[in-house]
Formats: C-alpha cells, sequence, structure tokens
C-alpha cells in the first residue's frame, strides 16, 4: 500500500515550496515512495443531515483551530512539509532565483495627491517593510514622510492607506498575523505624529470631509471575537471627529437588519454628498443611500435610499458633480454602463445614461484582475475588457471619448487613483514586468512610467501567447500561455495551470517570480478565463456560478486537455492550481480527473463546501457557490466539494495545501480537515 503526498503548509512557504514540490512531486510518486510519515488524525463519530441526507465529517474536530491540540496537528504537519521540501536538491538553488528575481529594486505604490502633496508607499525588495514617503508636486524631491516599522509589533504589517483631502491626515491599517482585521492610525503629516487608532475597521476605505475634519467608517465592533471565529458584528456607518476618542463617534446608519449585511462609504462631489452602499449579503448586489451633507448643517444626517436594489446589480458611486451623481451599473446592462442619477429625481425613469453598454465589459465589480473605474476631475477613466483584450478609456463627463490606450495583458491591480484634476494613476503587471506604476496625462492621452523597477529578465527570452479552446459543450475559453522561447513543445514539458472563474474576476498574468523560475526550469505556465470569471460580463460569470459551478470545473478540465492535445505537456504532468474561493475548483478537477494531473497546489481554499459559511462571518460567497439551505443547491456542493469527495479507491496525485492561519474569509480548517481526509483515507495499492 502506497500512501500519495498530500500535506499542509503554512502560506509564508509558498513561493519557495510551491515551486519545488510542484517540480519533484511527479519523480517522486513514480519512485513508489512509501511517503512521509504522517501525524495520526483521529475519527470522531459526526453526522450531520442535509435535507434528509446523511453526510459523515469525521474530522470535525480539526475545526477547533485554536485548541493546543490541532495547534500541535498543524505544526506536525507543517514539519513534514518543511522536511520533504527542503530534502529537495533544488531547494537552494530555486530559494536563490526566486529572490533574484523578487530583487527588482524598490516596490512604488500608486501616489495619492492631497494638499499639493504626492503621498505613497515604498516596500523593500520581495515585498519588505513598507514606508511612506512624500514630493511636492510632480517635480518635487523625494522624502521620507513617515516609517512605520519601529511601531509594529511582532506579527503586525501595514496593509493600505488613506490620504484626506487637504494632505493633512495620513491614515494607514495596522492588521496582526494575516487577519483582515486591523486598526486604523493617523498621521498628522505636518508634524509626522500618530494620533487616533480606531479600532473594528476591516479595512482603510473611508469617506473624508472637504476639510479634513473627520471621516466617515463602517465599524464592526470587537474584532477580537471575529478573529475567534465568531459571526461579524452587524456593521454600521459612523462619523469619526478627528483629535475625538473613537468612543465619542456618532452614529449615522444603525447596525444592519442582517448580521451578512455590510456597507461600503464614500465622500463625493464639491457640494459634498455622503454616498452609502448596502450589500445585503452578496457584493453582486447593493442599494444605494445618500446623504446633502451641505444641507445637513452638520457630519450626522440619516442617507435616504435613492436605488431600491428593486432590479439586482451592481450601482457603484462614481462622483458627483452639479448634475447629479454619477453611477456605474450593470443592472439591466451586463457589460455595464454609467448613468447620472439626480438625488431630487432619483427614480430610474430620470437617470441620464452617459457611457452606454458596449461589446466590451466595463470592469468595474472589483479591482482585482484588473477592474477599475474612477470619476476624476470632469474625467470619466474606466477598463474595459473583452476576454484577453483590455483598453483604458477616458470620457468627458458628457460621454465623450477622449482618450484610449491599448493595454497589454496584465493587471492594473490598485485599480486608478485621481491624482490633480488633469491625471489619472495606476500601476501595472505583467507575467514579465515587475509593478510600475503610470501616471496618464488628459491633456495628452499618454501614459508614462512614473516609477519603474528594473527588470531583471530579457523579455525576448519568453512568449507568450493569447488563444482560445474548446470546453466540453463546445463553448470558446480564452486561455493565456507562457514559456521560454527556446523551450522545444514535444509534450514533454511539466505544466502549471491556475484558474478562477468566480465572482467576475477577469483572469490576467501578473509578476510572479516563482512562475519565472518555473519557466526557467523548462515549465509551462497556462491560465484559462474560464466561466464564472468577468472575461464576457455577467452572462460568462452566471455560466460558472452557483448551481453551475461544475461548468467552470469542466472549463478548466477542458483547458489542460486542450493543451496535451497540442502538446505543451503530457497527462500525468501538470500542476493544478487555485487560490482561495478557486482551490475547490482545481481540487475537484485533480478528484474528477487523477489521470490528467502529476500534483495539486491549492493555497488558502475553501475545501469543505458544505460548512464554508458557517466558519465564514462574511456571506458574499453564497451567490458563487450556492447554499446548503437551498436543496438544489446542497446537492451541487455535494457533488463537487472536495472534502467529501475523498474516495479510497481513487490514487490521487500528490497534493500541496497551504493556509493562512488567521484568515477569516478562508479559515484554516479547509485544508486541515481536506489533508487529513487525504491522508487517512486516500490510498493506492
Amino acid at each position: 500500500m502506497i500512501r500519495k503526498l498530500a500535506t499542509i503548509a503554512l502560506a509564508a512557504l509558498t513561493a519557495v515550496a510551491l515551486t519545488v514540490v510542484v517540480l519533484t512531486a511527479r519523480s517522486w510518486a513514480a519512485a513508489d515512495n512509501a511517503g512521509p510519515e504522517y501525524p495520526p488524525t483521529k475519527r470522531v463519530e459526526q453526522v450531520d443531515r442535509y435535507h434528509g441526507v446523511a453526510v459523515d465529517d469525521p474530522y470535525r474536530w480539526l475545526e477547533a483551530t485554536d485548541d493546543p491540540a490541532v495547534r500541535s496537528w498543524a505544526e506536525t504537519q507543517n514539519r513534514v512539509t518543511r522536511s520533504f521540501v527542503r530534502a529537495s536538491p533544488q531547494w537552494e538553488s530555486i530559494r536563490t532565483r526566486i529572490a533574484e528575481l523578487q530583487a527588482t529594486g524598490d516596490l512604488y505604490g500608486v501616489p495619492r495627491l492631497g494638499g499639493g502633496r504626492y503621498v505613497y508607499t515604498v516596500s523593500e525588495p520581495g515585498f519588505g517593510a513598507i514606508v511612506f514617503k512624500v514630493r511636492d508636486g510632480l517635480a518635487g524631491e523625494e522624502r521620507l514622510l513617515f516609517d512605520p516599522n519601529p511601531e509594529l509589533a511582532e506579527g503586525e504589517a501595514v496593509s493600505g492607506d488613506t490620504l484626506s483631502p487637504g494632505g493633512r491626515y495620513l491614515g494607514y491599517r495596522v492588521a496582526t498575523d494575516q487577519s483582515r482585521w486591523g486598526e486604523l492610525r493617523i498621521l498628522e503629516v505636518a508634524t509626522g505624529r500618530v494620533g487616533e487608532r480606531l479600532t473594528g475597521l476591516r479595512n482603510a476605505s473611508v469617506g473624508w470631509l472637504p476639510d479634513d475634519s473627520g471621516f466617515y467608517y463602517v465599524y464592526y465592533g470587537d474584532s477580537a471575537r471575529i478573529r475567534d471565529g465568531a459571526a461579524y458584528p452587524a456593521p454600521e456607518v459612523r462619523f469619526h471627529r478627528l483629535g475625538e476618542a473613537q468612543s465619542k463617534d456618532l452614529s449615522v446608519l444603525p447596525a444592519a437588519r442582517e448580521l451578512e449585511h455590510t456597507y461600503a462609504v464614500s465622500v463625493v462631489g464639491r457640494r459634498p454628498y455622503l454616498v452609502v452602499s448596502l450589500f445585503e449579503g452578496t457584493l453582486s448586489a447593493n442599494r444605494l443611500l445618500i446623504s446633502d451633507l451641505s444641507a445637513s448643517g452638520g457630519p450626522v444626517v440619516e442617507p435616504r435610499e435613492i436605488v431600491d436594489g428593486s432590479e439586482p446589480g451592481i450601482y457603484r458611486p462614481l462622483g458627483a458633480a452639479d448634475d447629479g451623481l454619477y453611477v456605474f451599473t450593470n443592472a439591466g446592462a451586463p457589460n455595464g454602463r454609467i448613468v447620472v442619477i439626480d438625488p431630487e429625481r432619483p427614480e430610474r425613469t430620470a437617470w441620464r445614461e452617459i457611457v452606454p453598454e458596449g461589446p466590451a465589459t466595463i470592469a468595474a465589480a472589483s479591482t482585482a484582475g484588473g477592474n477599475a473605474i474612477q470619476m476624476i476631475g470632469r474625467h470619466l477613466t474606466l477598463v474595459s475588457r473583452r476576454a484577453n483584450q483590455a483598453w483604458l478609456r477616458v470620457y468627458a463627463l458628457d460621454g465623450r471619448l477622449e482618450h484610449e490606450i491599448e493595454l497589454e495583458a496584465g493587471w492594473i491591480g490598485s485599480g486608478l487613483v485621481g491624482g490633480a484634476a488633469e491625471e489619472v494613476w495606476y500601476s501595472f503587471s505583467g507575467l514579465l514586468e515587475p509593478q510600475t506604476v503610470y501616471r496618464l496625462d488628459f491633456a495628452t492621452g499618454r501614459a508614462q512610467p512614473f516609477f519603474a523597477p528594473e527588470t531583471p529578465i530579457d523579455r525576448s527570452d519568453y512568449v507568450t501567447r493569447q488563444v482560445h479552446y474548446p470546453s466540453e459543450d463546445g463553448t470558446e475559453v480564452p486561455l493565456f500561455i507562457a514559456h521560454r522561447r527556446d523551450l522545444e513543445l514535444d509534450g514533454s514539458a511539466p505544466l502549471f495551470i491556475y484558474g478562477y472563474g468566480l465572482g467576475g474576476w477577469v483572469a490576467v498574468p501578473w509578476y510572479q517570480p516563482q512562475m519565472l523560475t518555473w519557466m526557467d526550469r523548462g515549465g509551462v505556465y497556462a491560465m484559462p478565463g474560464i466561466r464564472g470569471g468577468g472575461e464576457y460580463g455577467d452572462a460568462w460569470e452566471e455560466a460558472g456560478t452557483g448551481v453551475n459551478r461544475q461548468t467552470a470545473i469542466d472549463d478548466y478540465i477542458a483547458a489542460a486537455e486542450w493543451l496535451v492535445e497540442q502538446r505543451y505537456t503530457s497527462k500525468g504532468r501538470i500542476a493544478a492550481n487555485g487560490w482561495s474561493a478557486s482551490g475547490a475548483l482545481a481540487a475537484a478537477a485533480v478528484q474528477q480527473r487523477p489521470d490528467l494531473y502529476g500534483a495539486g497546489v491549492i493555497g488558502i481554499p475553501s475545501l469543505d463546501l458544505l460548512r464554508y459559511e458557517r466558519y465564514t462571518p462574511f456571506k458574499g460567497w453564497t451567490r458563487g457557490f450556492g447554499s446548503v439551505e437551498n436543496s438544489m443547491e446542497f446537492t451541487v456542493l455535494r457533488s463537487y466539494s472536495p472534502y467529501h469527495n475523498v474516495s479510497s479507491e481513487t490514487c490521487y496525485p500528490p497534493f500541496i495545501v497551504t493556509v493562512g492561519e488567521k484568515d477569516d474569509i478562508t479559515p484554516p480548517q479547509h485544508g486541515y480537515k481536506f489533508v487529513a481526509r487525504m491522508q487517512q483515507e486516500a490510498t493506492c495499492s
């Protein structure tokens, strides 16, 4: 009896360890290695019933991640992983090469403008410590504004920032131990003094008053409870006046009626308006509420509803001018459009369309994968995508197209950030291009690199292709492929395939030193734009979402099959990779077609799809996955949930699973339970 490698690692091991595992896993398995000695994992008697169906859950005890027994189990698992990875003769050379590719010089963030000053982050090569720098005007000399690192405790890191409109205050978020919860600290720019520290926030996104006197934010309460696995407290919108204690903050909107509801806030326009987006258990639909702050006589006035969500869709406020609120929406327009809503006449019949729906999708649902849209001064800037093509477009407020720039395949990771009224900043990262900060001048329509890192490779050494392949039902799916130019495509190359296909995320490549290392060692990299993503708008997303999730898995498998047919690789030489919400997709593909893959590389995933709603206080993923509360959706989830589809009759390729110990969206018990079941129940004879 041979036990295949199925092991777990902390996310910190990811870049080097995963490259080692994928390069060596197939040869390790082929050598009939009996495998490492896994720690014993006890089984418990636990049976749940869903709609009359009994479901066994023998590793339920691993959900208690703070239990000393679970912590001990996890650390033993990590020792198994470290021992295996570091025994590889390739360990040191891979680690050295990845470090070289990360050493591209300091990594610059996108500047934020306030009071004539540009403030931006600078981090050391390899995503090291972050400091804030500043320059007075574009031509100003760069100088250090603030180094937050001396005051950070062990495990703390800066994650997100916000600059007040007048540039007097910088807010920066400090998170602990990979948690999505953090403390917002307020720095007085002129003195470098850190004042207030606000808790109970999930990000640094706030709505500043134009005079810098305070800001609106979403407050969740005691984040310590949430890190311990409790449900999120119902959020409320609060106003914080600078110089006062957080305990004196004023409530603008009371706690949401349901725990899965959440808010987003912004202050827009010269008038100005407070705009609140209310998401009711999903990030794919929301309502809009607005307050006219110029007429309120104070910072607290209960917003009134101007979009009731009766036609489901995204309503994203972009900014305001004298004629009303400019809003992106995909309601009734799957590819998106921009309308103007008069707050005094918010009925739909009075909306004015500024940018109509077109054949390319306005990528505005999120900032992931190059999705970006913004109103800056008298201009609307947006990214439009259709499959692997993308354009950065600038419109006047009357809808006239002013400029259009075709973008290479890559990721606009920061979205679009307004500087002065006549410029927009964005960062771009491609597979062969480290993150570069660009400035687009509205007057000329030209985008120029402003902060460009050193390029540690010769781009001519690599080939990138954008093609299409047929899925199981005949649908043509876009696919990005990359490899070294001198690679002979005879079917012998190992191939690493990454897919996502959820929540409208557009599959585009970004700079990854481990993937360059992979290609330098004779590997091929592939990224299909599977259904569930946003390559062709809402219809493409819906086709791989919820009860249609098997379609996304079929697309992922079909990509691997096509790559084998085209002799990019061969069966058994493919590493299936998924991350976060797509971890289940990659794991399910390997389980359904173990003959096709040589390894499963699953990062910070959701793998128990019958209980993910219980682990994750935020309910926004139920639209993408479905809910066990619905009998049809339960049946679909049960059919592919990786934890529930481990078979003792199937010989699986090796797996490595990484987890984030403090991640509250995809918490570590997903990885723990799946790995335990694979180790204890999946064997090969």
